[in-house]
């Protein structure tokens, strides 16, 4: 059981070298504008996710950052400024260092049915994309997995 879950979280971690391209973005202007410094945790979702799916993994990165610090995780949502998804944001945020960043800024996936897929990525000290994984609500051990390998590296 255990090694078909690894096996199956080795298929769902992009191998970056791929398609660093895709994840470019003026980290530099952010970290500036945040005051954190690589190495860290980020988490990247669309504004019309799924609340379940939100809830959970906000949850995760939440017991994550009580281990590994607030300093190490940023959050990247994408919602259109208008005064609702500010005070959503805020709501939802509000324990998390976050940054509300466009589409074009930073590329949210699609995934096989044509909707933007939420991810985990480590930005690493050289400001590079490693180890992106794409979680997925019904296989939550997978999570689990990629959590505790970023834990490993992320705690000091």
């Amino acid at each position: 059981m255990i090694e078909n879950i690894k096996d199956s979280y080795i298929k769902n971690i992009v191998n970056s070298s791929k398609i660093s391209r895709s994840f470019n973005c003026n980290y530099e202007y952010i970290f500036s504008k945040t005051k954190m410094k690589p190495p860290i945790l980020i988490y990247r979702y669309p504004m019309n996710m799924c609340y379940t799916c939100l809830q959970q993994d906000l949850s995760t990165l939440l017991d994550l950052q009580s281990i590994i610090g607030k300093e190490r995780i940023l959050i990247f949502p994408s919602f259109e400024y208008t005064r609702d998804n500010v005070i959503k944001m805020n709501n939802e945020l509000h324990k998390f260092n976050y940054v509300n960043i466009s589409i074009d800024t930073l590329i949210i996936p699609l995934n096989q049915d044509g909707i933007r897929q939420r991810y985990f990525a480590l930005i690493n000290k050289d400001q590079s994309i490693d180890m992106v994984f794409f979680p997925n609500r019904k296989d939550e051990d997978l999570t689990e997995i990629y959590i505790n390998e970023v834990k490993k590296m992320l705690v000091y």
